[in-house]
């Protein structure tokens, strides 16, 4: 819960203007339980809101009308920068347009993350931040998973990692839903990813990713 010393350091319009947000959101948020209450029978505990958007974490978390718990996915820059270059469909283009590609994700990876890291260490109680990374989730799934649903005061069911693809409540849907294949690392950049990317991206990044682990 956001104290009123986070309040009094906002300026009136600006807090007024998230508590609007907070309410706004608690609103959506408790229509779509009492849906899902209606739909299947039970209210869900907890809903997971996918949306990576550092500003919006901020806005709820000081809103103060939210319960925020926050889980912290990282991977590895290179992996990330590597994804990146793929999904932008970039790959095979000339090496300039690579590079400033490699160059722009690698300033984004610091600035993203270290925002993250920042504003929860501010507006939220160390036990209510979890960092997990890509690597250690994809290679022990049950080991990650299993403490992180615990701490949430519900019970883990070893099922949901063979069977994760099933039962999603996403608005929008994922269309990886459709794929079928279970929880594996990828890590195609250590092969695809071009030497000079692999060198930006642990020279952009060096000021932050030690603090996960990288």
């Amino acid at each position: 819960i956001v104290s009123e010393g986070m309040r009094r350091q906002l300026e009136p319009a600006a807090a007024r203007d998230i508590d609007q947000y907070g309410r706004n959101n608690d609103a959506v948020f408790r229509a779509f339980v009492e849906l899902s209450r209606e739909r299947d029978g039970y209210a869900p505990a907890w809903i997971v809101d996918a949306s990576k958007d550092p500003y919006r974490m901020l806005w709820l978390l000081r809103s103060g009308h939210v319960n925020l718990r926050v889980l912290h996915a990282v991977r590895d820059p290179r992996g990330f920068i590597s994804s990146s270059i793929r999904l932008a469909g970039d790959e095979g283009r000339l090496p300039r347009m690579v590079f400033h590609h490699a160059m722009r994700k690698s300033v984004l990876w610091g600035y993203l993350n270290r925002q993250i890291a920042q504003m929860c260490a501010r507006f939220l109680p160390a036990a209510s931040y979890t960092i997990v990374r890509y690597e250690d989730l994809a290679m022990r799934p049950h080991a990650v998973l299993e403490p992180i649903v615990r701490s949430l005061g519900l019970a883990f069911e070893p099922g949901v990692v063979a069977g994760f693809r099933n039962g999603s409540h996403a608005v929008a849907g994922n269309p990886m839903r459709h794929d079928r294949r279970g929880i594996e690392i990828d890590e195609t950049w250590k092969q695809s990813l071009p030497a000079i990317c692999r060198v930006i991206a642990q020279a952009m990044t060096l000021p932050i990713r030690g603090r996960f682990g990288y």
